[in-house]
């Protein structure tokens, strides 16, 4: 494999993660538009399945922040276990 392959790759793997970002984004908006119209103790107790993944999308995308905001070197746990 050459390195041109390699970044293709990484990039390609790049555009997917934004892709299902984006796409995970649009039910966080659909989800606050009819809290919006509904409020929300009444959209929870209709949409209970909903509530449930929107929670799992919102904690993916903000692992995915932190992941992107704080590179790895800058973690101490992970730095004492490679010092071992």
């Amino acid at each position: 494999m050459t390195r041109k392959t390699i970044k293709v790759n990484d990039l390609s793997d790049f555009w997917d993660e934004f892709v299902i970002s984006i796409w995970q984004l649009s039910y966080l908006v659909e989800m606050g538009m009819q809290v919006n119209q509904l409020g929300f103790q009444e959209w929870c107790r209709i949409n209970e399945t909903d509530f449930y993944r929107n929670i799992i999308i919102m904690t993916y995308i903000i692992l995915l922040c932190i992941a992107v905001l704080v590179p790895v070197r800058y973690v101490p746990l992970l730095n004492l276990v490679s010092d071992c």
